[in-house]
């Protein structure tokens, strides 16, 4: 598993490999202020993968689907596990977005970047 420390609000490209069973991220998420960002106040984590170059919608992934894992005692790390949904994508860049979901559907960006597939 690959662990990586960002901000919120933050760009944070990824590297994903094309054919793996199951690729994992442990991201933790930090304010500005070198305090844990907490995700607990979400109800969803989604990430929106699109296509980089004309930005249509390619996947998405969620907590709801066990692709995204916000774990205890520290909920600050959001878990992507890109299994399945990684062998579905070609091999280039994409752009993609990881928000934050209160109960009345109100999507708060968390962090972003360009995920490559190689």
């Amino acid at each position: 598993m690959g662990y990586i420390k960002t901000y919120r609000g933050a760009r944070l490209d990824l590297e994903f490999y094309k054919g793996k069973a199951t690729i994992d991220f442990e991201v933790e998420v930090f304010n500005d202020d070198e305090t844990e960002f907490a995700l607990s106040v979400y109800d969803d984590i989604i990430l929106k993968i699109f296509h980089k170059i004309h930005g249509t919608l390619v996947a998405t992934l969620n907590m709801s689907d066990g692709e995204i894992q916000v774990y205890s005692p520290a909920d600050n790390f959001v878990i992507i596990n890109f299994g399945d949904a990684a062998s579905d994508l070609r091999s280039k860049e994409y752009w993609y977005e990881c928000y934050g979901v209160r109960e009345d559907d109100e999507q708060e960006l968390i962090f972003f970047g360009v995920a490559a597939v190689l």
